[in-house]
């Protein structure tokens, strides 16, 4: 019998490994785009990309989502006629909202060019992202995840980006509207792609006889509502550039578009690592372990913020060194808003630990509730601070918005499981950081070489050297404290744990 863990544990790496590629190789096509298109064109096309992703809340309701799990209890039962007939109802419900919300969006174009996006030749970029979007059904994306092949599951990210920055590479002379074409071409070859491949390796699909199942499509949909709810918290991420178009100018939400994914890239190994703790938890909160839990907790939630804060602190030390080399000196203009940004990614970070351990231990009720509250507060800083300082405004509207998620998520989670955060370590944290980049800031004003590269990385090495000595002999971070970090079975070569734990005090 295969053993579920062992799968669970494989299927864990494999995403791990394919979402790192597909987000380094997403991060080098937006390098590629900013480059090879004017600033208000590559603004254009994530706005539209933005503004045709808020209608996307209205085209499935949870539905897929929720065909996940359904899928994995039919297939428990091998009902295979029950998971066509599933998947069949879906794709059919799908498919008639995408037709009436993005067909009636489609006929207004016209007005939308003038009337939010007030710029020419954006009404065949919105039409072809709509186009795109109806016929993006990705129906076999949840089906692969609820037969847990994640081989197939975790590569499509990375093909998809792939093709992606293929086809744009071909079409890029025709500007954004080109762009917008290669985009619906990687869809129309992805269905092609991994349609065959769902047939090859289930053929039950073709076998199988499909059944107008009322009750089971009902039920998906009830639990579909469920879990639609809670994924309105997405929106957070599009708030900014709905409110940068509407209130700025396509350049600015350009500008904005090279911060905010370089700013994410300080999540880029902390996310996956926060999801992996998710079973550990669930695990010891079923074995009647809420003390375990709760330092397990409060021991990871030093860690993360030692971690991110030096990490945060470079980039607000270099934000314009990076966006010029990255993106290029247009983009430098968007400096302050990665500093800002930067910042926020500590209590974005911290707040997805909050927001895992309530769910863990059965209370994603209050996730939803926490989701949902800063979502408005966001909304409205958006429309205050979004007028009249730009994108500075949406990226603090973004940090003051996380700040809060963090202290909801504390508040909540210390109703269910009180936790004691040690506040001498949070202070000398905050001291060896403040160190770090006074050094840095110091440096920056004394040393002065011909390549801005080799020189952020020089000063960025002296300020971690100092932090990471102070975190050591400070006893911020001790033998043990990584030791219960390896406990969640956090995938790490053992030649780099040895080294670790020899420079570790006790």
């Amino acid at each position: 019998m295969k053993n579920y863990a062992e799968v669970i544990g494989k299927g864990i790496l494999v995403t791990f490994s394919f979402s790192i590629l597909s987000f380094l190789l997403g991060y080098a096509f937006r390098i590629f785009l900013s480059k090879s298109l004017p600033i208000d064109e590559f603004g254009l096309f994530y706005s539209v990309m933005a503004f045709v992703a808020l209608g996307g809340i209205l085209t499935e309701f949870g539905a897929f989502d929720s065909l996940v799990k359904h899928i994995a209890e039919l297939n428990a039962k091998r009902d295979y006629r029950g998971i066509k007939s599933a998947v069949v109802m879906i794709f059919f419900w799908r498919l008639i909202l995408s037709l009436i919300v993005y067909g009636s969006v489609f006929v207004l174009a016209d007005y939308f060019e003038l009337a939010y996006f007030k710029t020419a030749g954006a009404a065949i970029v919105l039409q072809l992202v709509l186009i795109e979007n109806i016929i993006n059904m990705g129906v076999y994306t949840y089906i692969f995840q609820g037969l847990q092949h994640f081989k197939f599951f975790a590569s499509m990210e990375f093909v998809r980006v792939s093709v992606f920055f293929a086809t744009t590479y071909l079409l890029i002379g025709n500007g954004v509207a080109g762009v917008a074409m290669a985009n619906l071409i990687t869809t129309i070859i992805m269905g092609m792609l991994f349609t065959a491949i769902l047939f090859w390796q289930f053929p039950f699909f073709l076998r199988e006889p499909f059944v107008l199942d009322k009750q089971l499509f009902w039920k998906i949909l009830k639990f579909g509502g469920i879990l639609w709810i809670g994924s309105l918290a997405a929106l957070i991420s599009r708030v900014d550039i709905l409110a940068l178009t509407t209130f700025r100018t396509l350049e600015e939400v350009g500008l904005y578009s090279t911060a905010m994914p370089t700013a994410a890239l300080l999540l880029i190994f902390v996310s996956p690592v926060v999801n992996v703790l998710y079973p550990s938890i669930s695990a010891l909160w079923e074995e009647n372990k809420p003390d375990a839990v709760a330092k397990g907790m409060a021991t990871m939630l030093r860690l993360l913020f030692a971690f991110m804060l030096p990490f945060s602190l470079i980039f607000i030390a270099f934000s314009g060194d990076i966006l010029t080399t990255v993106f290029g000196a247009t983009f430098t203009r968007a400096s302050p808003a990665l500093s800002i940004l930067a910042l926020s990614m500590i209590p974005t970070a911290m707040a997805s630990l909050f927001l895992t351990t309530l769910k863990a231990i059965g209370h994603p009720g209050r996730n939803t509730m926490i989701a949902l509250l800063v979502l408005a507060i966001n909304f409205l800083l958006n429309w205050f601070l979004v007028p009249p300082y730009g994108i500075e405004g949406a990226a603090a509207a973004t940090l003051i918005s996380t700040c809060l998620m963090v202290a909801l998520g504390a508040y909540f989670l210390n109703q269910k499981m009180p936790f004691v955060v040690e506040k001498k370590k949070a202070v000398l944290t905050l001291a060896g950081g403040l160190g770090m980049l006074l050094i840095m800031l110091w440096a920056k004003s004394a040393v002065a070489m011909n390549n801005a590269v080799i020189e952020a990385v020089l000063i960025s090495a002296a300020g971690g050297l100092f932090y990471a000595t102070w975190i050591i002999y400070s006893r911020v971070i001790t033998k043990h404290d990584f030791r219960s970090f390896l406990t969640a079975n956090i995938a790490m070569p053992a030649q780099l744990k040895n080294a670790i734990l020899r420079i570790l005090k006790d």
